[in-house]
């Protein structure tokens, strides 16, 4: 099982309906995916805004894709995606699984890491992933980092 992470997707400023940043399965999915850690971070000093991780099925069109690094550099490379900010909405589950709010500094933010063995399960069907996305407030650019674990 590989362990992989994405250097810090820069956003532009998200909205309620167009996520900031998230990961997600491509076209035809090889594995089912454990995120392990999600990491948000202001990236300007604009104002106190709340954002949330949400489930999305279907991907609408997400910006530029990140590069993914294995842990270990003879592991397979990432299937899942990780992009920045959207440009057609994505179809959302209902409801969040996490709202947190981004204090009004640079670098204010938060980091959600899980214990070895658990994390949000990403299902091996195409369109499947998580999202950060605007709840309240205005949005603001973000850095988000995300660290998972490919399942064969």
């Amino acid at each position: 099982m590989a362990t992989i992470h994405t250097a810090s997707v820069t956003t532009t400023a998200g909205s309620s309906t167009l996520p900031s940043a998230g990961i997600y399965q491509p076209g035809s999915p090889t594995n089912r995916f454990r995120v392990r850690a999600i990491e948000v971070f202001a990236e300007a000093a604009t104002a106190v805004t709340e954002y949330a991780l949400r489930r999305i099925t279907a991907i609408g069109t997400p910006g530029s894709s990140q590069t993914a690094f294995p842990h270990d550099p003879s592991d397979t490379a990432a299937t899942a995606i990780v992009a920045g900010t959207w440009t057609v909405t994505p179809t959302f589950t209902s409801g969040s699984l996490r709202k947190f709010p981004t204090g009004a500094a640079i670098g204010a933010g938060l980091m959600y890491r899980f214990p070895p063995g658990e994390g949000f399960i990403i299902p091996k069907t195409a369109g499947n992933g998580l999202v950060v996305v605007l709840s309240a407030g205005t949005g603001q650019a973000l850095a988000v980092n995300f660290e998972w674990e490919e399942i064969v």
